[in-house]
C-alpha cells in the first residue's frame, strides 16, 4: 500500500486478505445463523462485503421494507439484559405500529447462550453473532447498542434504548417514499460540545502523566482514534498510524490514540509490544466513550483548528483526507491516502 501527501509517496507492505467463512449454529427457538466472518483474524474487507453482510442479515429476518429496532447485546452484560427486557415489553404491548424487532447476541459461549435464552420464549428473532461480524458490519460492537433501520435498509439511529421518541421516528420512517441514501444523518444524534470535551477529557498517557486533549491540538487540528486492545480491526488501523501520523504532522495535525474500556495493564502491555508512533492515552471506564458518543472501535475523529468536528467515522483514510481538505480549504487531492484502512470495528 502507499500513502501520498503533497507529492510525497510512502510505501509499506500490503496485507493479505483473510477468509470470509460460514459459521453455522443453532439454539432452540433460534433462527439459523447468518454468514459470519472469522473471529480474531485481521482481515481486510471491502465496503462491498460489509454491505453484502448487512443485506443478508436484513433478508434473513425479512426486514426489507420494514422499520426495525435491533439490539446488539451480550449474555452476561447487565445493561444488555435490561435492554432486551425493554424491547420484549415494547413488542408485547404493540404500542408502536409497524415496528419489527431483532436481538443480535454477540456471546461466543454457546452453553451460556443456551442457558440464558432457554424458556425465554422470545416472540421475535434472535440472531447469533459469536464472531461479531454482524455487529461490525453495523458499527455496533459496544454492548448494548440499539439500531433503528428504516424500510430502505439504512441505519437511522444508533445508541441507547430510544424510548422517548421511538414512536415518532417509526411513523416518520414508515412514511418515507424514497431512499434517503447512505449519507443520511442519524436520528437523535447528539451534538457534541467539542470545546468542552477537549477541555474536560483528561486522561493518563502510558507514562502516567495526565493529558488534557485541548492542549494536544496542533495548529492544523487534532486527529483522534478511539481503540481497544482486542479488536482485530483496531490492530489493522493501528498498523497504519506511524505513517498516517507522520504525514498529518506535515499539516500540523497532531494524532492521539484513546484506548477505552480496557484494564490499565492490558493497555500498557499492548502498546509496549506494539508501538504506534503517536501519543496514547487511556480510560479504563466507559465515560470517555459515552461522552464522545463512540459505539465501536476504531473510530476516527478529526477536529479542525476551529475546534469543530470535520470527520467522525471509520478509519478510512481516503474519507479522512477528503474531510481535512474541506475543513482546511485545500485543493482536492492535496491529502491523498492510498492506504485502505478499515471501515469496520
Amino acid at each position: 500500500m502507499k500513502i501520498q501527501l503533497r507529492g510525497v509517496r510512502l510505501r509499506w507492505p500490503a496485507r493479505s486478505a483473510g477468509r470470509f467463512s460460514l459459521v453455522a449454529a443453532a439454539v432452540a427457538v433460534l433462527l439459523p445463523l447468518v454468514l459470519a466472518g472469522c473471529k480474531g483474524r485481521t482481515t481486510t474487507k471491502t465496503a462491498l462485503e460489509g454491505e453484502a453482510l448487512r443485506e443478508r442479515f436484513l433478508d434473513q429476518h425479512r426486514l426489507k421494507g420494514q422499520v426495525a429496532l435491533i439490539e446488539f447485546g451480550q449474555v452476561g452484560c447487565e445493561l444488555s439484559d435490561q435492554g432486551l427486557k425493554q424491547m420484549a415489553l415494547l413488542h408485547r404491548e404493540k404500542s408502536i405500529p409497524g415496528l419489527s424487532f431483532v436481538r443480535v447476541e454477540a456471546s461466543d459461549n454457546a452453553a451460556a447462550v443456551e442457558k440464558y435464552y432457554q424458556g425465554m420464549s422470545l416472540e421475535f428473532p434472535l440472531h447469533r453473532d459469536p464472531d461479531t461480524s454482524v455487529g461490525r458490519a453495523f458499527s455496533a460492537t459496544a454492548y448494548p447498542t440499539f439500531i433503528v433501520v428504516g424500510k430502505f435498509g439504512r441505519v437511522r439511529y444508533r445508541g441507547r434504548f430510544p424510548s422517548e421518541r421511538l414512536g415518532e421516528w417509526v411513523a416518520a420512517l414508515r412514511a418515507e417514499k424514497t431512499d434517503p441514501g447512505p449519507g443520511v444523518a442519524l436520528l437523535g444524534a447528539p451534538v457534541l460540545d467539542v470545546p468542552k470535551l477537549l477541555a474536560q477529557t483528561k486522561l493518563p498517557d502510558l507514562g502516567g502523566r495526565e493529558r488534557t486533549l485541548g492542549r494536544l491540538m496542533g495548529s492544523g487540528g487534532l486527529m483522534l482514534m478511539f481503540v481497544d486492545t482486542t479488536c482485530p480491526y483496531t490492530r489493522q488501523a493501528m498498523d497504519d498510524i506511524p505513517t498516517v501520523a507522520s504525514s498529518l504532522s506535515e499539516l500540523r495535525i497532531n494524532t492521539v490514540l484513546i484506548n477505552i474500556d480496557d484494564p490499565e495493564q492490558a493497555v500498557k502491555s499492548t502498546f509496549a509490544a506494539r508501538p504506534v508512533g503517536a501519543m496514547v492515552i487511556y480510560d479504563v471506564t466507559s465515560r470517555t466513550r459515552n461522552y464522545w458518543n463512540v459505539h465501536s472501535v476504531p473510530t476516527v475523529v478529526y477536529i479542525d483548528p476551529e475546534r469543530k468536528i470535520g470527520y467522525k467515522g471509520g478509519a478510512v483514510w481516503a474519507d479522512l483526507g477528503a474531510a481535512i481538505e474541506e475543513a482546511r480549504g485545500l485543493a482536492k487531492g492535496t491529502v491523498s491516502f492510498e492506504a485502505e484502512g478499515t471501515e469496520y470495528g
